[in-house]
């Protein structure tokens, strides 16, 4: 940019056009060229042109203008635009080039710290549009009246994810409740959940399962598990699964403990019924 400033500097000199001198007819094209090797410290290059909108432009190319491939290098068009690489600028600030390389056409760079600011007015949305060719394929921005930050699919039409202000994050859905909210199926090799409290309490010395004939008229009227919530329940407000596998566990747990008081009952039964055997056969004798 220092380079660009120097040749025009020295060209606007060489020319010898003085302030406020007429340069020709209204449309004719003016061309300055001319080589430097210095230029004055300090100097100011100021260009005042006609109304924007009547199709004056200011170009600056490279070398004699007509070597190369002709890229514009900047161009300062009349509605307010600038194009670097391009004689048409169709925005504001409209760059474009061939560059192949993964780093990018533009590079910022500073010695300190290094941000980008985007500043909308009030009440107006910030962000990004990304091409392929003349597609429109991705919006990255923030939604000012939704209060949230998202990333809207042309190809799908929807927002794949958000973040909202309060820093819930949605995939799938534009209004996440909780830290992670997700719209659809996750995979995944392993998920895991902390808790406070486990369910080995059931393991207690004070711990009395639900007596099985309790049990029985509990699962007749309710048609579930007592501390399981029910089909309406979960269909409602989901469930969570940490609090879920301490329940199922809990229910294992009592199970278990069934099991352990039915073998108790089972053997002495059996030693019962020894007992009766042998008083018969006494008898029989």
């Amino acid at each position: 940019m220092k380079k660009l400033i120097v040749v025009v500097l020295v060209l606007l000199l060489v020319s010898r056009v003085s302030y406020g001198q007429s340069c020709g007819n209204s449309g004719d094209d003016r061309v300055i060229e001319g080589k430097a090797a210095a230029y004055a410290p300090g100097g100011k290059i100021t260009v005042k042109g006609g109304t924007p909108g009547n199709g004056g432009s200011i170009i600056l190319t490279p070398g004699d203008g007509m070597s190369g491939d002709g890229n514009v290098i900047v161009e300062l068009a009349s509605a307010s635009r600038v194009g670097i690489g391009t004689q048409v600028p169709d925005v504001t600030l409209h760059v474009k080039g061939s560059h192949v390389s993964t780093l990018g056409m533009m590079e910022l760079e500073s010695t300190g710290h290094a941000f980008m600011s985007l500043k909308a007015a009030n009440g107006k949305d910030a962000g990004f549009n990304i091409w392929e060719g003349s597609d429109r394929k991705w919006m990255i921005s923030y939604d000012d009246y939704d209060s949230r930050f998202r990333f809207y699919s042309y190809d799908f039409g929807e927002d794949i994810l958000v973040i909202a202000n309060d820093g819930n994050v949605g995939i799938g859905t534009t209004s996440p409740q909780s830290k992670l909210a997700v719209n659809g199926t996750i995979k995944a090799k392993e998920i895991k959940v902390t808790l406070e409290g486990w369910s080995d309490f059931v393991f207690g010395d004070n711990y009395r399962p639900m007596p099985l004939n309790k049990l029985e008229k509990y699962i007749k009227l309710n048609k579930s598990l007592p501390g399981i919530p029910k089909e309406k329940e979960v269909a409602k407000e989901g469930v969570s699964l940490g609090e879920m596998q301490a329940k199922l566990l809990e229910k294992v747990e009592e199970l278990t403990l069934y099991v352990i008081e039915l073998k108790k009952e089972n053997e002495e039964l059996r030693k019962t019924n020894e007992n009766l055997e042998n008083r018969i056969s006494a008898l029989e004798r």
